[in-house]
């Protein structure tokens, strides 16, 4: 069983965590969770994975156009209607080869879009690779080679979706801070302001306690 991540490295955020195996359906539910957190009026931000091509897939199945030939007027069966990944695609992979357990070769490679749209240096997994760490370092149900790992996916899943909570909106993280000009009054002389993902998109102005995050009444918010 596997922990599928949707993150968001300019915010840190977290949008889906997914646990399930290492099949197409586990990519598809994931691509599909993270779809539901973005903005459908503006374009797609840049996806970059690893050099598992069920990603592919799942990106082609979610964002792509039917295409239908138009009609030649001449005898015979038509042309059927095809798939085109949608114009403002892009997706890149980080492949990496190992050789006896060691890093020799990294290729950035791009899937869907523009050679001229995609920085190189934009592709990179390295802040889901850190987080992945966070995860194992902060969530005793993801160590290795200990007695509180998961035995069952129910509860790896539920687990995981408390985690996404608490680290989106209750967790400062070190990366966002802010640094600020202290107010005269401020007996604390704070040089920086803690910040947690949530505030880093703008959706709180505050870090939220656990109690907050626990009583939040999420049922009565819009869904549009």
């Amino acid at each position: 069983m596997s922990v599928w991540v949707g993150f968001a490295k300019e915010s840190r955020l977290l949008l889906c965590i997914v646990v399930g195996p290492r099949l197409q359906e586990s990519a598809d539910k994931l691509i599909e969770g993270i779809d539901s957190c973005l903005d459908k009026k503006k374009e797609l931000p840049l996806f970059v994975s690893d050099g598992n091509n069920q990603y592919t897939v799942a990106l082609f199945n979610m964002y792509s156009e039917t295409v239908t030939p138009d009609r030649t007027g001449r005898r015979g069966r038509p042309e059927v209607p095809y798939k085109i990944p949608r114009m403002d695609l892009r997706y890149a992979q980080v492949i990496k080869e190992r050789e006896g357990g060691k890093l020799v070769k990294v290729h950035k490679k791009i899937i869907f879009g523009e050679k001229e749209d995609i920085s190189q240096s934009d592709i990179t997994t390295s802040h889901i690779e850190r987080q992945n760490l966070t995860f194992r370092q902060e969530n005793e149900r993801l160590a290795r080679k200990t007695t509180g790992f998961s035995k069952a996916d129910y509860w790896l899943e539920r687990q995981m979706i408390f985690y996404m909570a608490f680290f989106d909106f209750v967790r400062p993280h070190s990366g966002l801070k802010l640094k600020i000009e202290p107010e005269d009054d401020d007996i604390t002389n704070r040089k920086y302001m803690q910040r947690t993902p949530m505030m880093a998109t703008g959706k709180t102005d505050h870090i939220w306690s656990l109690e907050e995050m626990l009583t939040f009444p999420y049922y009565k918010t819009s869904v549009s």
